[in-house]
């Protein structure tokens, strides 16, 4: 394939990549509503599955050749079926994770995203070398995405129970009764703090007051001594 029928291929992937991502906002918002969580992640999955196949013919069976609308047709479906998943996995994830957890769960997405983003091409750069040729470095890193419908089909399984624990805890969180606790917690503790504060003020009053009694009795017995003094100093 020429540069210029390569370069074309890759920017309607692009635009595939696009669509794919409005088709899986839209579609996954309409089946949660309508079915729930469950068949989300069978979206999710069968999507990234899917994707496989017009890549690997774009691989294997295509050449320099073909036909500008046949290219660019299966590099389009490739394109929008592998960014179905990417707005169902982070609607997911914000489902079943507690609030105050969210910004470490996206964190940690955005990590391990990154990585596979840097690893991936030094994987297939290996592959190249190891099975002397690119096309069959690039059938195996496709592969890839299998395991990733795989493992976004099998939150079927699980998805509905892990939201419906984060919805009650997230209940339990902000309950107005658990509201009302805390505040009566926080006035008892203010109340303990305001009562500590008056022992110590009146312990220091008093402690005062015992100074001050004994300086003044200091001071009134003083001038006595102080003629005492006088006189045997005038004997002298």
């Amino acid at each position: 394939m020429t540069p210029k029928g390569a370069t074309l291929v890759v920017l309607i992937f692009g635009i595939g990549n696009f669509l794919g991502t409005c088709i899986g906002g839209i579609c996954s918002s309409h089946i949660y509503i309508t079915y729930g969580p469950r068949y989300t992640a069978l979206l999710s999955g069968g999507a990234a599955i899917a994707g496989c196949f017009p890549l690997w013919a774009l691989i294997n069976n295509t050449s320099s050749n073909d036909s500008r609308i046949m290219l660019g047709s299966i590099s389009l479906i490739a394109g929008s079926l592998s960014a179905v998943t990417g707005p169902i996995v982070k609607s997911t994830l914000q489902n079943v994770s507690q609030p105050q957890m969210r910004g470490m769960a996206f964190a940690l997405l955005n990590t391990f995203d990154d990585f596979g983003r840097g690893l991936g091409p030094a994987f297939v750069a290996w592959m190249i070398g190891k099975f002397d040729g690119r096309r069959n470095a690039f059938n195996v890193g496709v592969c890839g995405w299998l395991f990733c419908g795989i493992l976004n089909g099998m939150l079927y399984f699980t998805v509905e129970r892990d939201e419906e624990r984060v919805r009650v805890n997230t209940d339990r969180l902000f309950r107005p009764e658990k509201d009302e606790e805390d505040l009566k917690d926080k006035v008892r503790m203010m109340v303990s703090v305001v009562n500590l504060f008056r022992v110590i003020m009146l312990s220091l009053s008093y402690l005062t007051i015992g100074l001050t009694k004994a300086v003044v009795s200091h001071l009134t017995e003083a001038p006595a001594e102080w003629n005492q003094l006088g006189m045997c100093h005038q004997q002298r």
